[in-house]
């Protein structure tokens, strides 16, 4: 059967890490940029801007982990994957938003700092969640 190669796949834990760091940087720098437009530009509040800029963030961060920290060959079933992998997301998108309708609704502080602080709290139970329930079944192709 042929493979599918994926960039340089690693198996090693410290690997997935550091890459996911270099993922979500790239996927944090999306989300960003959308909050900043969408709250400075559009006129949404904070945390209804950060659910739709997280979404943004997310979608690149599927791609990245798919493709780059996680990847395998002869996934059968790709669809039900990124279904898990939004999932889980969305228990982060729960996190981010509640973190920052705390800090900014509850505690007045500036929105963008809030929203590094949040970002930072919330990356390492998107790591484990991803790692364990959505690419942590190893999946053999005849």
């Amino acid at each position: 059967m042929s493979q599918i190669v994926r960039f340089s796949p690693t198996a090693s834990v410290k690997g997935q890490l550091v890459r996911s760091v270099a993922s979500s940087a790239l996927s944090f720098g999306l989300d960003f940029f959308v909050l900043a437009i969408l709250v400075e530009g559009a006129g949404l509040r904070p945390a209804l801007a950060t659910a739709m800029s997280f979404t943004a963030g997310t979608g690149l961060n599927y791609l990245l982990c798919a493709a780059w920290i996680f990847p395998r060959a002869g996934i059968p079933h790709r669809g039900r994957e990124a279904l898990s992998f939004f999932f889980f997301s969305a228990i982060g998108l729960g996190l981010n938003a509640g973190g920052m309708a705390l800090l900014v609704g509850r505690f007045s502080l500036p929105y963008l700092p809030a929203r590094v602080g949040v970002a930072a709290s919330v990356f390492l139970a998107n790591f484990a969640m991803r790692k364990f329930f959505v690419f942590g079944r190893i999946v053999a192709s005849d």
